[in-house]
């Protein structure tokens, strides 16, 4: 069963830096696999073992900034209006939880407004390495558990040879 998730990102770019950034952002967190131009883009985001794909549309929009008064002079300022790009993020995850999907949309949003920094790397798992080395070695123990539980690990007894000619010798 799939989950699917929208979110919608307003960036200040213009549409043509908005796409390049988020297909390089993508790339950065794990794949861009196909990319429509004009229209939108897909790529997959990990979370932990699992894989959010994520389809990125965008369109330009105006958002209207409200200033009621400037602090400094006591003046009221009319709304002023900023150009930008509204990226509408599309996410789906294949038997996954809500946390994957907020886990990716966070971490792309998280990875474009740091896109200019050269010191950032953002989080391509999402989970925290420590954490799935917890989870393997959780799931190995319990194996190990049941296995002893269940007899799988003890030894069948095989009747040993000398015994065998024994036993059809008291026969006779």
């Amino acid at each position: 069963m799939s989950q699917l998730a929208t979110r919608e990102f307003w960036v200040s770019d213009g549409v043509d830096d908005a796409v390049r950034k988020a297909k390089l952002t993508l790339k950065k967190l794990g794949d861009l696999t196909a990319v429509v131009p004009g229209q939108h883009m897909v790529g997959s985001v990990r979370f932990g073992v699992q894989h959010v794909t994520l389809k990125i549309a965008w369109r330009s929009e105006e958002v209207e900034t409200k200033l009621d008064k400037m602090v400094s002079e006591g003046v009221a300022i009319k709304p002023t209006k900023a150009l930008g790009t509204m990226l509408v993020m599309e996410g789906s995850v294949e038997g996954g939880n809500d946390l994957a999907l907020r886990s990716a949309f966070e971490r792309f949003e998280e990875a474009y407004l740091h896109f200019d920094r050269t010191d950032f790397q953002p989080d391509r798992w999402g989970v925290l390495p420590i954490t799935m080395i917890g989870i393997v070695v959780m799931i190995i123990l319990l194996g190990v558990l049941l296995g002893f539980k269940t007899n799988v690990f003890k030894a069948t007894p095989v009747p040993s040879p000398s015994a065998s000619a024994d036993a059809a010798g008291n026969n006779q």
